[in-house]
């Protein structure tokens, strides 16, 4: 019985590798843009209040989320705020770190999915009365009651997205805690229940399961230490081995996934093909959005202070001498030194920096609505040919480079127009622009990765 079990096994973890897993990832990267974007909205209307320097390392690398405690009136806007930051960086965290097979995932992993789903509850959002998503309401109700009829229409749209990605993540992650458990339950009925010597018996479980349990998770401590002993599922576990026999209880977890496995055709789920592969690594790229967005704030917090800083009398006459020679404000260009990504060579140029943040700006709208499934960016992707993509693909992945390298620039230009003192009031980027390096090094091991698979199977063709 085992084999088939291990049979009906290898197919649903199939569909789960190939479908559940990455839908799951898909959601938690929208739900990153989603709350970023209505955040921004009730920052706007100061129904939040930013918090620029609250800010904890344990944020940037690592699962965290801070406290759900009662929260004074007058503080409501700006401690939502901070618990919304650390929630999309929960959010950006799991994304970044789920593993692609299933039998990788672990509870740690299934736990943080869960307290991300009722931190705000947006999959129940109108019902919930937990402190932070009933905050939140009031606070998008708020916005709901003025007069703004497009205002209005943007916090529904994201409200309704918000709600669809959570509906989708609880689902999935009930789905992924019932395989598992079930994976379990086959676990213990025939690695460990099997070998239970005298003292172990159905009475005592039904009289004192306490004691029971007890006694079980010593001896499988001392006898079996690489099957863990989940507190959780192991009662459960433990008493179908006495309640249900072995036939029953396998027809009973094929009946559950019997839909599924014939769904996908009976067998394992084939692996994307090459166009998928493609809009699949696009869609990864495309989340770069938020990071990006988080650099462009940096950067024009940074530009603002280096144009209201107080100059020196030497400065003043040497901008007012350049003036006269150029009328356009020596602020505006930046000369940077950088490596040109295509060509790996060290580059001089000159850019103008109204025009370069306008740039930055218009990436940021294009990756956001490649990240909405709804968008018409989305839907030409989805239609676009497999040619086409990858040359998209190419051009976005090298221009984000060429833009990371600027900044790299720009920012050391920045640091050396205001005096030492002074630096210590702009805001770092280096965070943010390691995130960013890091997601373009993964797309260029996903693009690699392909270009790989594509000569293999060009070869295998050419051979036969």
């Amino acid at each position: 019985m085992l084999q088939e079990y291990d049979e009906l096994f290898v197919r649903i973890n199939a569909i789960f590798d190939a479908k559940k897993v990455p839908k799951l990832k898909i959601a938690l990267r929208q739900s990153v843009n989603n709350i970023a974007n209505l955040s921004n909205i009730l920052l706007r209307k100061s129904l939040l209040k930013e918090n620029l320097y609250n800010y904890s390392e344990e944020m940037a690398h690592d699962f965290y989320l801070p406290e759900e405690k009662e929260i004074f009136e007058k503080d409501k806007a700006r401690i939502i705020y901070d618990r919304l930051r650390a929630y999309v960086n929960a959010l950006e965290y799991l994304a970044n770190s789920i593993p692609a097979e299933f039998d990788e995932i672990s509870l740690e992993f299934i736990k943080n999915c869960q307290k991300i789903l009722s931190y705000f509850s947006f999959y129940n959002y109108s019902s919930q009365a937990n402190i932070n998503t009933k905050i939140l309401k009031e606070m998008t109700d708020k916005l709901l009651a003025v007069n703004d009829q497009i205002l209005k229409r943007v916090v529904v749209d994201n409200l309704k997205l918000l709600e669809d990605s959570f509906k989708k993540m609880k689902v999935i992650i009930d789905e992924i805690v019932d395989f598992k458990k079930e994976k379990y339950r086959v676990l213990i009925r025939y690695k460990i229940f099997p070998f239970l010597k005298e003292g172990f018996s159905d009475k005592l479980l039904k009289e004192n399961p306490q004691e029971y349990i007890v006694k079980l998770q010593k001896v499988m401590e001392k006898e079996t230490p690489e099957i863990p002993f989940n507190k959780e599922w192991i009662f459960e576990s433990i008493k179908s081995c006495y309640s249900v026999g072995e036939k029953e209880a396998f027809e009973r977890v094929k009946s559950i996934y019997s839909a599924a496995d014939a769904k996908s055709g009976g067998s394992a789920v084939v692996a994307m093909l090459p166009r998928e592969k493609l809009i699949s690594i696009i869609e990864y790229i495309a989340s770069s959005n938020i990071i990006l967005e988080k650099i462009y704030i940096i950067l024009d917090q940074n530009l603002k202070f280096v144009q209201k800083r107080k100059k020196s009398f030497f400065e003043e006459f040497l901008s007012g001498f350049k003036k006269a020679v150029n009328a356009q404000s020596e602020d505006e260009f930046f000369h940077i030194e950088y490596i040109n990504p295509s060509t790996k060579e060290i580059q001089t140029d000159t850019v103008k920096i109204y025009d370069f943040m306008l740039s930055i700006k218009k990436k940021i709208m294009l990756l956001s609505e490649i990240t909405r499934k709804d968008s018409k960016s989305y839907e030409k992707i989805k239609m676009g040919k497999e040619e086409a993509l990858y040359k998209f693909l190419e051009s976005t992945y090298l221009d984000l480079i060429l833009c990371k390298e600027r900044i790299l620039g720009i920012n050391s230009e920045i640091r050396l127009k205001v005096s030492r003192r002074s630096r210590q009031d702009l805001k770092e980027l280096e965070e943010p622009l390691e995130k960013l390096d890091d997601i373009l090094k993964k797309t260029q091991e996903l693009r690699r990765k392909y270009v790989g698979e594509q000569e293999a199977l060009v070869k295998a063709k050419n051979h036969h």
